[in-house]
């Protein structure tokens, strides 16, 4: 048997992400289950949700129109967040550069340079 340190330990920690049985990773890397047992424990958790929205795991599982307007919501908001943080970058603009209101959305995405 080949030992764990001759194969990159990132190869094996790839493969044990989707496959749970220590026996058929060992197998196909020919290590000894022991070295697969130890190489998963030393895989970190990884943190799913990145996001500061709220998660909707909370709802009954039967709530998939209910979740499907959470979710809209959640999209229609951040989308309005989105156009108002973009509407101030072009105001912000506008006044250090003495355009008048509006002239940075043709302007700025048309390419032009102060």
């Amino acid at each position: 048997m080949s030992s764990w340190e001759t194969i990159p330990a990132i190869e094996v920690q790839r493969v044990c992400s989707y496959i749970t049985d220590d026996s058929t990773i060992a197998s196909y890397f020919q290590l000894s289950r022991d070295e697969v047992a130890q190489i998963r424990a030393s895989i970190k958790p990884v943190a799913r949700n990145h996001s500061s929205e709220p998660s909707y795991g909370g709802l009954r599982a039967s709530s998939g129109l209910e979740q499907e307007r959470a979710l809209t919501e959640n999209a229609i908001a951040g989308s309005n967040r989105l156009k108002e943080a973009i509407h101030n970058l072009f105001a912000r603009w506008e006044r250090k550069h003495g355009f008048q209101e509006g002239a940075a959305e043709i302007l700025l995405p048309a390419g032009y340079r102060p």
